[in-house]
C-alpha cells in the first residue's frame, strides 16, 4: 500500500511510519519537514499535496496544532487555534483526499488531547490529563457522481 503520512517527523508520525514502513510504500509529509510540503488548515495546501502524491491506499494523520494545558488556562483564541488547526486541517485531509483515496482506502485521524482533572478546578496543583485515540475506518465504494449539470 501506498501511505501519506503527516505530521512524520513528530513522536508518534515517528512511530507510525516505523511500524507500517516495513510493510508499506510511506510518503512522508509535513508543515515544515517530509517529502511533501502541507499546511493542514490551508485547503488549497492540502489540494497541492494530493497532487503531488499522487494515487494512495490511506492517509495518516497525526499533525495539528493545539493547545496543551489545564482547561483553566484556555482561552477562546486556544480553542480556534486548535479548531483550525487540528479540526478543520483533518476535515480538509478528508474531503480532499475522497476523491483521490483508492477504493476500500482509509482515513487515520489522530487526536491528543489534554485536560484538567475535575479536581483542577478546585486546586491549581492538578496536573493535566493525557488522552489519546486514533480510528480506521475504510471508505465505503463511493457513489456515481452525476455527470449532468
Amino acid at each position: 500500500m501506498k501511505i501519506i503520512v503527516i505530521g512524520a517527523a513528530g513522536d508518534i508520525g515517528k512511530a507510525v511510519c516505523e511500524e507500517l514502513g516495513a510493510r508499506h510504500d510511506i510518503i512522508t509529509a509535513g508543515r515544515s519537514s517530509g517529502e511533501l510540503s502541507v499546511d493542514m488548515a490551508d485547503r488549497a495546501s492540502v489540494d497541492a499535496m494530493y497532487e503531488k502524491a499522487g494515487p494512495v491506499d490511506a492517509v495518516v494523520s497525526t499533525a495539528g496544532e493545539v493547545h496543551f494545558g489545564p482547561l483553566g488556562d484556555f482561552t477562546q483564541d486556544s480553542f480556534m487555534t486548535g479548531l483550525k488547526n487540528k479540526v478543520m486541517g483533518q476535515v480538509n485531509l478528508v474531503l480532499a483526499g475522497l476523491d483521490r483515496v483508492a477504493e476500500g482506502g482509509s482515513f487515520t485521524l489522530t487526536t491528543i488531547s489534554a485536560c484538567a482533572h475535575t479536581s483542577a478546578a478546585l486546586s491549581s496543583n492538578s496536573a493535566p490529563v493525557w488522552s489519546y485515540s486514533a480510528s480506521a475506518n475504510p471508505l465505503p465504494t463511493p457513489a456515481p457522481r452525476s455527470t449532468t449539470t
